[in-house]
């Protein structure tokens, strides 16, 4: 033990002494006794082996289940979150459904919220004669809702009258006037009866169709307008409880205004300047002050300009705010939540739309831009899946499907999912033909002449 000894106080000592190779240990230790010594050091061998295996064994079980922990608290974060996301769109207020480029919201019941967007496969009614635009109101007081479209050819409406389960009867046509672009609807006379509005645009002028509430119209009865109109909106505008009419006109770069008296009868107000090439109109209240304004697209200045009105039939000086080429038709809705209406408009020949946010104050900040993958002059806004967040719909042209972009609440907006139609779409509106209280589609084809219908089947 000797050897030992040294070993020991040589290392104390900070020296490392090695073992001399010739050193006779048999010696002075007995056999049995080496034996014993060599047997215990293999005990002692295979105990740090097993020491060490659950070592290792329990710090590899450890960092596994940390590991698992920390993935599922992860995992149950990010569900919670998407839960959090989720429950936050189920709310009793009711969704907001606008009619193809205006602000004349109607209530609908909040119905069953969808994750994603879902219709029913299209379905195609014959209209003939160059379908440009389309309107909804119940011309028959049945309770359901029906479709008029205009033609630029013909000169011609034609009508469609709803059954309330998202189908409508064959078409029925009216004579109208010249070349017939935008179409819309009011009660313009205070019967409570729904009218039709058109643009006569070769012949400078609006044409109303007075209803008598049982699908049949008046004639015609038409109002002088600016060059070329071709779109029309309505509203009170000089805040006597009358519906008043505004017209967009291309040619002469104005704006119409016509004050109706209650009774069927409109007032030339005057024309108000505008930029070049005025292709759309739509009217809302930008500033909440209880007047209501206007937005107009200016197709050749590559502009949207805002209007906002005193509540007397005037108008504070025009704003202008910058798109992309060519905006030709425009909608708006309140996009992130604030109460305020915003603006989309859509640019024809840059393949995009342009979504203005509302300062809160009817001013409006710089374009947020969004591809459409092809020409468009038509877009429309919706909640289409009942999340609460009103979505932007714009028809393709040269293309056979719209585009919905997923509003997200704060202004901002997805890339678009694509419901397939007939090609060519120039038009698309929204509303509810089947009565469940969720926004339907219709859209217009140029290619094949007729008016599809999707069904939301959200």
């Amino acid at each position: 033990m000797q050897v030992h000894t040294n070993l020991i106080s040589s290392r104390n000592s900070g020296q490392i002494v090695p073992i001399d190779d010739n050193m006779n240990c048999s010696s002075s230790i007995p056999s049995n006794g080496l034996l014993r010594i060599k047997s215990n050091r293999l005990q002692l061998i295979v105990l740090r082996c097993i020491f060490f295996a659950a070592l290792i064994s329990i710090i590899l079980v450890t960092y596994f289940i940390f590991s698992r922990d920390h993935s599922s608290s992860s995992s149950s974060s990010d569900n919670q979150a998407s839960t959090i996301k989720v429950s936050s769109t189920i709310t009793q207020f009711p969704t907001y459904v606008t009619t193809p480029m205006s602000t004349k919201s109607s209530l609908t019941l909040s119905g069953q919220k969808c994750q994603s967007f879902s219709f029913d496969p299209y379905v195609s009614y014959s209209s003939n004669n160059k379908p440009w635009s389309i309107a909804f109101g119940d011309f028959n007081r049945d309770n359901h809702l029906d479709i008029v479209i205009s033609k630029t050819e013909n000169y011609e409406l034609g009508l469609y009258f709803g059954f309330g389960n998202g189908t409508f009867a064959a078409q029925t046509t009216i004579s109208a006037g010249s070349t017939l672009f935008y179409v819309t609807t009011a009660d313009l006379n205070n019967d409570n009866y729904t009218d039709i509005i058109t643009v006569e645009a070769s012949d400078n002028r609006v044409g109303v169709f007075f209803g008598h509430g049982d699908g049949t119209f008046d004639r015609r009865k038409t109002f002088p307008t600016g060059y070329y109109p071709y779109w029309v909106d309505t509203g009170d505008f000089n805040g006597d409880g009358n519906t008043d009419m505004i017209t967009a006109n291309s040619y002469d770069n104005t704006v119409t205004l016509l004050l109706g008296d209650g009774r069927g009868n409109f007032a030339t107000q005057r024309n108000i300047t505008a930029g070049d090439i005025v292709t759309g109109v739509v009217v809302a209240d930008f500033n909440l002050d209880n007047h209501l304004d206007f937005a107009v697209t200016e197709f050749r200045d590559y502009t949207m300009s805002v209007f906002l009105g005193t509540g007397s039939g005037l108008f504070q000086a025009r704003q202008s705010f910058s798109t992309e080429k060519n905006p030709w038709g425009l909608a708006s809705g309140d996009f992130n939540g604030d109460k305020y209406m915003d603006i989309v408009v859509v640019n024809q020949r840059a393949d995009s739309i342009s979504v203005f946010i509302n300062n809160r104050n009817g001013t409006f900040q710089s374009q947020m831009v969004y591809s459409t993958d092809a020409p468009a002059i038509s877009v429309a806004v919706g909640d289409m899946n009942n999340d609460t967040y009103i979505d932007i719909i714009v028809a393709n042209d040269y293309k056979n499907y719209v585009g919905i972009y997923r509003g997200f609440g704060n202004g901002s907006f997805d890339f678009p999912m694509k419901f397939y139609t007939d090609w060519w779409i120039l038009f698309v509106a929204t509303g509810d033909f089947n009565g469940d209280h969720r926004p339907d589609i219709a859209v217009l084809s140029e290619y094949t002449e007729a008016m599809n219908i999707l069904l939301n089947s959200c």
